[in-house]
């Protein structure tokens, strides 16, 4: 797989992504708690590192898809979660690749297009 930028959205933000005309989205990460000192948690209390990797919710919310949105706190996300007794939030990278529509159980076994 690729190397994506990973982003930290905080708890009352949205993820919003979006790809050019002919490009789809697919989700390269996707995790939801507490996973280090950033933008949204300026120090790990006692409450240390949380959280769960959401990649298949993330997945059936944006893969194969042009835009998508995932508002935060998410009911589905926190429902999983580790982190029930601190604020989560959420951890994403996404590439955009060529194509119009793609199933998203074939997401992941896409690859790069050469450049």
């Amino acid at each position: 797989m690729w190397a994506a930028e990973i982003r930290e959205y905080c708890n009352i933000e949205k993820f919003n992504a979006s790809c050019d005309e002919g490009s789809v989205i697919v989700m390269d990460y996707s995790f939801y708690g507490r996973q280090q000192v950033g933008r949204c948690i300026r120090n790990m209390d006692a409450q240390g590192k949380c959280g769960l990797d959401v990649l298949t919710i993330a997945d059936s919310r944006c893969s194969g898809r042009r835009r998508c949105t995932i508002r935060l706190p998410d009911n589905e996300m926190y429902a999983l979660n580790a982190c029930r007794e601190t604020v989560s939030h959420l951890y994403a990278a996404y590439s955009c690749i060529p194509g119009t529509s793609i199933p998203v159980a074939a997401a992941h076994h896409l690859t790069r297009p050469n450049s």
